[in-house]
């Protein structure tokens, strides 16, 4: 599901800005479901410039890249930063 949907996108922040041709759902254009790592500038067609956030596979795709987006610890206490064991 990485083909691009022409060159259509979401003007959001709250997820990847991309949209993807979903062929499970009869080619429907879905919205990237990477998680976010980091938001910048993209320019449309027309010209005119969105705000959006960006997995790591298109954040390249963005003019400007603002603020790049760094996953801390899930818990500062465990040394290896994976975060507590779940319990069995």
């Amino acid at each position: 599901m990485s083909e691009h949907y022409e060159n259509a996108f979401a003007d959001s922040t709250e997820g990847c800005f991309r949209l993807l041709v979903d062929p499970v759902l009869a080619n429907k254009r879905v919205q990237c479901p990477n998680p976010v790592v980091a938001l910048g500038k993209l320019t449309d067609a027309h010209g005119k410039v969105h705000e959006v956030g960006a997995c790591a596979e298109h954040a390249g795709e963005l003019d400007e890249v603002e603020i790049p987006i760094v996953e801390a610890p899930t818990d500062v206490g465990d040394p290896s930063g994976t975060g507590p064991t779940p319990p069995d």
